[in-house]
């Protein structure tokens, strides 16, 4: 378990395979996870992609103001379903075409990305769609 915002910054700087997985695979408090965050703003992308970071984090960073975050976070299996609403409805088309793409992204949502004005981004819902049917 991560337990200081320290200890992650060190991992998120090594190279070593044991850090790297450290880094992918340990929990951490949701105190430390917003921490993170906080102090160390380049390393959202790191914290999206760790198996263990909460749905409040998730929820968080969906508001980010950097899409390539947001897009980050459409990808994760885990995002919670709150974070799902909000990205299905972000002004980026790439970030909704990613919700659409999300294997766990909830049937209503994808319901309605199949009308989304964006043609790239209803072919990807209407695909989803047919593939739960």
């Amino acid at each position: 378990m991560i337990t200081f915002v320290e200890e992650f910054v060190a991992l998120a700087n090594q190279e070593w395979a044991d850090a790297k997985d450290r880094i992918r695979w340990d929990s951490a408090s949701e105190e430390v996870w917003h921490l993170i965050l906080d102090q160390h703003p380049e390393l959202v992308h790191t914290v999206v992609l760790n198996k263990t970071t909460p749905p409040s984090v998730l929820l968080r960073l969906a508001k980010d103001g950097n899409w390539r975050v947001r897009i980050f976070v459409a990808m994760t299996r885990r995002t919670p379903r709150e974070a799902f609403e909000i990205l299905a409805a972000d002004k980026d088309e790439g970030v909704r075409a990613q919700v659409a793409y999300n294997k766990k992204t909830p049937r209503d949502i994808l319901e309605r990305l199949a009308e989304d004005e964006e043609p790239r981004v209803s072919e990807l819902a209407r695909t989803r769609l047919a593939k739960l049917s």
